[in-house]
């Protein structure tokens, strides 16, 4: 569905009108905070780039950012927020990072804008255009979202990124779509290449990223089946070429990360918290191979701050088999792993805002913060509010077979199910920071409501609704 002119300049407004907002109601431009863990990108960051350069101690999105960015002599940081000890600082310029700062700011606008405009060309009431426009803004000029831009580490471009993914997902699953009801044209070629670039960045970004796609391959693999079972080559093309392509950055990435150190450390944190504190599960990994010791079953508290990784024998067997034990473990103990996680909810959602630095009112609109919590609540039941609203949307598409609302229900459910893969990988992945570690699952889940209220706004006043009721009654 193309939008008219008139509407084009509409959204163009109110686009404009929030980057204006971004720019002047949030000041200290370029200014920055690192944290504990940024000056590890740093370092990976000034490596040269050769062949295993996937597999080095960080994922590689942001440490190429600063190689693009800067010359890698020129980053200093200075400033390192603990909040642990509470250690929280006013934000300064740290040398290099200015330029990393404003692109964060400049990737968020793009994002959010996009995913705005996806919505916006592909809804129909232009109340339901005009609301779901300015309640992604909202959402996205929160402090609870912009306050990262300022912070040295992967979650602004985390989030950023997910909105990229999601408004380029929308666009290309409805292009697919109509390709699959006879549309034509070389746009969905056009749109798949942008978000698999876009993929790309954000599976790179963060390890558990990519749990995001599992839902999305089995949906492209029905699109492409679908359309050679027709007899349409062409028109199975664009799906198949995204499904082929996505697996193989999924794929790359978790051959790169296997033979990365990465997921050592999260691994001994688990081991030392989760693991060998009972005698059942020592035993477990034990018939596996892992070397216990008395003096090794006394471990507690982080590899950070303690003598685990000292042990060459554990050493030995966790290089070798620790991830694939810990892995089997979960699935072994499935009640287990949904406790961990049901058992954190509350206190997962309990934080919104950063707590990394303290800013000045001048430099943040204060106001913003409690309105940010509106949208931002910090309650868990906002999964089963997303949940309860999925269901409506997928009610909707099914009692219609109005296939734009059919698209709408398949990416609503793609959200819900990436959102619950990713806060449950941060819980279960890493035992320290897991609010920070959760925050992109949480995210998508605080934003869900608002996305799906105003889809739902879009079909009661397109009287799709009252096509959904007579189809029941004749039922």
């Amino acid at each position: 569905m193309k939008p008219s002119l008139r509407s084009a300049l509409a959204f163009l407004a109110i686009f404009a009108t929030a980057v204006a907002f971004r720019l002047t109601a949030y000041g200290a431009f370029g200014k920055s905070v690192a944290m504990l863990d940024s000056g590890s990108y740093l370092a990976t960051a000034r490596l040269p780039l050769a062949p295993g350069y996937l597999s080095h101690n960080r994922s590689a999105s942001y440490p190429l950012l600063f190689k693009l960015l800067n010359p890698v002599e020129d980053y200093e940081i200075t400033l390192i927020s603990q909040p642990y000890f509470y250690s929280e600082p006013e934000l300064a310029q740290q040398p290099g990072f200015d330029r990393v700062v404003i692109f964060q700011l400049a990737v968020g606008l793009l994002g959010w804008g996009a995913l705005a405009w996806a919505l916006w060309r592909r809804l129909r009431s232009w109340l339901a255009r005009v609301a779901s426009a300015l309640l992604i803004f909202a959402f996205a000029l929160s402090p609870q979202v912009v306050d990262w831009d300022s912070i040295i580490m992967t979650e602004s471009l985390a989030f950023s990124l997910f909105a990229l993914v999601a408004a380029l997902g929308l666009e290309l699953t409805c292009q697919l779509a109509e390709r699959a009801r006879g549309g034509r044209g070389w746009a969905v070629y056009a749109t798949g290449a942008l978000f698999l670039l876009a993929s790309a960045a954000w599976i790179f970004l963060r390890d558990t990223n990519y749990y995001y796609f599992l839902p999305l391959l089995p949906a492209l693999a029905w699109l492409a089946w679908r359309g050679w079972r027709a007899g349409h080559v062409r028109d199975m093309l664009p799906a198949l070429l995204t499904l082929s392509l996505l697996l193989g950055l999924i794929v790359l990435q978790q051959r790169t990360f296997g033979a990365s150190n990465r997921w050592e450390k999260p691994l001994l944190n688990n081991l030392a918290k989760n693991i060998l504190p009972y005698d059942t599960r020592v035993a477990f990994f034990e018939q596996r191979g892992m070397p216990v010791s008395a003096e090794l079953l006394a471990v507690r508290g982080s590899a950070e701050y303690n003598d685990i990784s000292k042990d060459k024998a554990l050493m030995a067997w966790v290089k070798e088999s620790g991830l694939a034990t810990y892995q089997a473990f979960l699935l072994d103990n499935p009640h287990w792993a949904f406790l961990q996680v049901y058992d954190k909810l509350d206190f997962l959602f309990s934080e919104n805002l950063q707590p990394f630095f303290v800013e000045k009112p001048e430099h943040r609109p204060l106001w913003m913060i409690e309105f940010g919590n509106l949208l931002h609540p910090t309650s868990s039941g906002v999964i089963l509010v997303s949940t309860l609203l999925t269901g409506l949307v997928l009610l909707a598409a099914a009692r219609t077979g109005d296939v734009r609302l059919q698209v709408f229900a398949g990416n609503a459910l793609w959200w819900l199910l990436g959102a619950g893969l990713l806060f449950a990988v941060g819980v279960l992945g890493e035992v320290r920071s897991e609010i920070r570690h959760a925050a992109g699952g949480a995210l998508i889940f605080r934003l869900m409501p608002w996305l799906l209220v105003a889809l739902l706004g879009d079909v009661l006043l397109t009287g799709k609704w009252q096509e959904v009721n007579e189809k029941s009654k004749k039922k």
